[in-house]
């Protein structure tokens, strides 16, 4: 009897000390974007508090299918596709370009020397994206809008063959 108290007084305390532990992602109103706790990380994004993983990126996030509506229309925009070359050719959004991403800070000055255009980024996931984006960003680029995957795309692909 008395072990079966004891469990169950060991499981109420540990409830009692769960319930009172914060979630990772909780943060009271009063905190929120607070002076204190935002900083700017050499990495990119802004952090908030020491945890890493809480990063906000710099660049702007558009869905595909917002961004889709824009393409509709003729526009003073670039679309870069971050793909491959490869992956680029065998089908991309109607008037993309390409620079994989791991070529961004090398080619983005020659392919695109206006830091203040308004830049449409994507790949085939939206990983690479988010990559390419924040190196633009961190190249100075100003206008970088990530927005995903190509498979989200709902239009008719060009090819390169």
């Amino acid at each position: 009897m008395r072990r079966v108290l004891l469990e169950c007084f060991m499981l109420v305390s540990l409830f009692s000390l769960y319930a009172c532990i914060p979630e990772k992602n909780e943060m009271p109103d009063s905190e929120v974007l607070s002076e204190e706790n935002v900083q700017e990380e050499d990495g990119g994004g802004i952090a908030l508090g020491e945890d890493e993983s809480e990063k906000i990126p710099e660049y702007q996030m558009l869905s595909m299918k917002e961004a889709q509506k824009i393409f509709e229309k003729a526009g003073d925009y670039i679309i870069l596709d971050v793909r491959e070359v490869e992956e680029f050719a065998t089908g991309h959004i109607p008037g993309a370009i390409c620079i994989p991403h791991e070529q961004i800070v090398s080619k983005a000055p020659e392919m695109i020397p206006d830091k203040e255009a308004l830049i449409y980024v994507y790949c085939r996931t939206g990983r690479r994206s988010k990559i390419a984006a924040q190196a633009l960003w961190d190249a100075g680029y100003r206008n970088v809008v990530e927005i995903g995957s190509v498979y989200d795309y709902t239009g008719e692909l060009e090819t390169d063959k």
